[in-house]
């Protein structure tokens, strides 16, 4: 890893992870971005519940 990837679970990184499924049909994940996109899903659904989005 160099010096100039973002950190696992920055803004930047979950910014990243975002493009890179919106640009492919299939994408594998490994565990850790599994375990980042499950926890977005569950806090968008939060705030849509919460009248926030």
């Amino acid at each position: 890893m160099d010096d100039d990837s973002p950190k696992i679970g920055s803004p930047e990184y979950l910014r990243l992870l975002a493009d890179c499924l919106g640009r492919n049909e299939e994408a594998t994940l490994g565990p850790t971005d599994q375990a980042l996109c499950k926890q977005a899903l569950l806090d968008r659904a939060d705030l849509i519940d919460a009248g926030l989005a």
